[in-house]
């Protein structure tokens, strides 16, 4: 099945999204596509923007949290922060 785009600055777009994710324009449309449909389903569930986003970032919160520990330092050490606060590096 066919798609026709007659709008320039939408066929610029879609041709720099592909460029830039280094994937076929369908492809990236698609992607878009699905993503759009996605928040739209969502959003007609909740029934506003806030509690989509809300949900939207309890997910990746959940995803995160799960996510295994690679290094036991603290966050001031990752930093490179003594404990009075100035930089140790």
């Amino acid at each position: 099945m066919a798609l026709s785009i007659k709008n320039s600055e939408v066929e610029a777009l879609a041709r720099e999204l592909a460029l830039l994710r280094g994937i076929a324009i369908t492809d990236a449309v698609r992607d878009e596509l699905r993503r759009g449909v996605d928040r739209a389903k969502m959003l007609t569930r909740s029934g506003n923007a806030a509690d989509a986003m809300y949900a939207d970032i309890m997910a990746i919160s959940k995803r995160a949290s799960q996510l295994p520990v690679l290094n036991e330092k603290t966050d001031d050490e990752l930093l490179g922060y003594d404990e009075y606060g100035a930089p140790t590096r």
